[in-house]
């Protein structure tokens, strides 16, 4: 059975585009047209498309690092 994994992501990508150190907005029509990218690659697609440049690798994998936290959070507040 395949489960589309994708909602329970998205709060993360959300809250942490949001901080001040990365002002990354990530619409969920981005967010799912980017479905089954590697995370660096939507993080790359998102910020070209919002900023016009590429990111360098360690706003990338900050981000990542961060996007990893809010969701490991995210994941323990719920229910």
């Amino acid at each position: 059975t395949l489960l589309d994994t994708m909602p329970l992501f998205l709060p993360s990508w959300v809250v942490t585009g949001a901080l001040p150190e990365f002002q990354l907005d990530c619409p969920e029509d981005d967010f799912y047209a980017c479905a089954g990218k590697p995370l660096s690659d939507i993080v790359r697609f998102l910020h070209v498309k919002q900023k016009g440049v590429q990111p360098t690798d360690e706003y990338i994998a900050s981000f990542l690092k961060a996007k990893l936290v809010a969701h490991e959070k995210i994941q323990a507040e719920r229910p």
